[in-house]
């Protein structure tokens, strides 16, 4: 049970605080960055997989750059507080 309320402890806005102070801000958002970018390789490539299977182009189900999009613009405010 302690283990996760950790984990918990560690999604919200606190646990960030303690991991952004504990390791320095700059290094927060390089693993974040760094995570954004290997996430949009991944889902390029898994969208490319699944649209050549769906037999189009652009299928409108394939959301995957919105949601890269979100957490880039998410990761560009971070710093501003």
């Amino acid at each position: 049970m302690s283990s996760l309320l950790r984990f918990i402890d560690r999604l919200t806005e606190r646990g960030v605080r303690q991991v952004a102070h504990r390791h320095g801000r700059r290094s927060l958002l390089t693993r974040l960055g760094v995570l954004i970018a290997g996430s949009t390789l991944l889902g390029w490539w898994a969208c490319t997989v699944t649209a050549d299977h769906l037999g189009m182009l652009d299928p409108g189900n394939i959301v995957w750059d919105e949601v890269v999009a979100f957490w880039l613009v998410l990761w560009l405010l971070m710093p501003t507080g």
